[in-house]
């Protein structure tokens, strides 16, 4: 076993070495400075854990419940769609949509054109739709 000096004065015990050329590795190739600062680089032991802090953080609502009178106003202004819908008139919507992953959902608010009314749903010129259950408000835009 080798003794290391301890002594605090003993600063030159590697000068015998200094003299000597460097002639690398035998059983590896020399790297590239980029070679070894991607040693250094970080490593993300968490991959996923921002998305899920993000995705946890992210609010979402519950559906309202309309008032009957609320009701009437929104079956008032469908008519009202209906009867000119050959013109595609543009609307006004704010309508429910429900989350794929968490409970609850978010409103939404469009201005759209509307092709027509059928099935439960309002459909839109762009082939886009919104079930009419889910509708919280509508109104003519202005033309």
């Amino acid at each position: 076993m080798r003794m290391v000096s301890k002594n605090l004065n003993d600063t030159h015990r590697y000068d015998d070495l200094y003299h000597l050329d460097y002639c690398g590795s035998k059983n590896h190739k020399h790297m590239t400075m980029m070679q070894r600062a991607a040693q250094f680089a970080p490593f993300d032991a968490l991959s996923g854990y921002k998305e899920a802090l993000e995705e946890d953080s992210r609010l979402t609502v519950q559906k309202i419940d309309l008032s009957e009178e609320a009701c009437e106003k929104i079956q008032q202004c469908l008519l009202e769609i209906q009867g000119s819908i050959s013109t595609h008139p543009k609307v006004c919507v704010t309508y429910f949509v429900e989350d794929a992953t968490k409970d609850g959902g978010r409103y939404v608010c469009v201005e759209k054109c509307v092709k027509k009314i059928a099935l439960g749903k309002l459909v839109f010129t762009d082939k886009t739709f919104v079930v009419l259950d889910d509708i919280m408000y509508i109104e003519k835009a202005p033309s």
